[in-house]
């Protein structure tokens, strides 16, 4: 799992709009390469 990636939880904000809409601040050992798939306007990279 990638649980073993993350270091530290540094913060969570706006955490009263439930935890999958939050910001979360992580510290993790390796992250990348990505790629956004979805732009602010709902366009998808994928269709």
């Amino acid at each position: 799992m990638y649980v073993d990636k993350v270091n530290e939880i540094k913060g969570v904000n706006w955490l009263d709009l439930g935890m999958p809409e939050a910001i979360w601040d992580l510290d993790v050992l390796s992250f990348g390469p990505l790629i956004v798939a979805m732009d602010a306007q709902g366009n998808s990279l994928y269709d």
